[in-house]
């Protein structure tokens, strides 16, 4: 014979209910009605994995512009920016994807190239027009 004598309530069925969000004053959110009304908002989902491709891609670009203008020697600025921006994302981030790994080898690759040849038109050209 049970112990009961089958007055009890009914024990809910199911999980038990979870308690009502509290703010700070210790009241559940929508009831702090003693004070200003107190207005919370729920924290921001956190961000993802920080982006890292704009380095690697930049120097090529960089890169690659000094190489099409290095044959008027006007590309040697633009070289040695996607040259130095391309060596700094190898450098910097070891783990790098391969496809942002492939745009920071041939950035490299690129202005130097476009480095050497600006340096050969240079050298190359005829000053003797300039003489006077």
């Amino acid at each position: 014979m049970s112990a009961s004598s089958g007055w009890d309530p009914p024990q809910p069925s199911g999980p038990a209910r979870a308690r009502p969000p509290v703010d700070r004053t210790g009241e559940p959110v929508g009831y702090n009605l003693n004070g200003p009304a107190v207005y919370e908002q729920p924290p921001l989902p956190p961000l993802g994995p920080p982006q890292r491709g704009s380095s690697a891609r930049g120097g090529f670009f960089f890169s690659l512009v000094g190489f099409v203008g290095s044959f008027a020697v006007a590309g040697a600025p633009f070289a040695v920016i996607g040259l130095i921006m391309s060596a700094v994302a190898l450098r910097r981030n070891p783990g790098m994807p391969r496809w942002e790994r492939r745009y920071a080898v041939a950035g490299v690759g690129l202005g130097a190239v476009a480095l050497i040849v600006a340096v050969c038109m240079l050298v190359t050209q005829d000053w003797s027009g300039f003489s006077g």
